[in-house]
This record gives C-alpha cells, structure tokens and sequence, in this order.
C-alpha cells in the first residue's frame, strides 16, 4: 500500500489480492494521485461518495485551495472541509461558507481568537 501511495500508482493496487486492502490501497493511492496532481476530478475515480468528498477534503487541506470544498457533495462534509481550510489558513472567508450557521460562527471566533494578529 505504501508503494502505491508513495508513487501514486493505483496499478500496484491491483497486486493486491486481499479486498479490504486493495480497497484501502486504491483509496489512500486515489488521494495522494488528487494532491500530487493538484487536481479535484481525480477524486470521481474513488469508488463512493463518501470516499469521494473524503478524497476532495484531503487536496483541500494538501494544496490549501478552499474552493474546491465546493465539490464536496455531502453537506455536513462540506463544512467540515471549509472549517478545517478556514482553520489551517486562517481565513474567515472559508468560514463564511459554512451552512450550519454554529459552526461557521464558531470558525470565525476561533481565527479571530487564534489566528494572526
């Protein structure tokens, strides 16, 4: 798995004969290809939704681009990924665009709080 994941080569993956494995190779080899190729569509090749919206929130957080939390598909999950490139960023904008009124509030005390001064 790290072989594939360190190369991001998804055919190593198909070496694998164990089904848990293979699927935890193609995810985590899916995600490190995304963030190697700073590209979000690379992400449609991960095998649900969730995997999917994980694999975006992954290159949001590897390239620190929040706009892409957009292809997030899951709601809840797509605040979680502006929270957290809000977070790593510091950037209030990306808190903004949180639905869960709470949470983007709570965003937005934090950078205020922790952020730079």
């Amino acid at each position: 798995i790290a072989v594939a994941e360190e190369n991001a080569d998804v055919e190593v993956c198909e070496l694998i004969q164990d089904e848990t494995k293979y699927d935890e190779c193609y995810y985590k080899t899916v995600n490190a290809v995304a963030i190697v190729k700073s590209n979000v569509d690379v992400c449609d090749k991960q095998k649900t939704d969730e995997k999917r919206d994980k694999c975006v929130i992954n290159l949001v957080m590897g390239i620190e681009k929040g706009e892409y939390c957009e292809e997030v598909k899951d709601i809840k999950l797509k605040d979680v990924c502006y929270f957290d490139i809000g977070m790593k960023i510091y950037d209030k904008e990306m808190c903004k665009r949180i639905n869960n009124t709470d949470m983007g509030e709570y965003c937005i005390k934090l950078i205020l709080a922790y952020g730079p001064k």
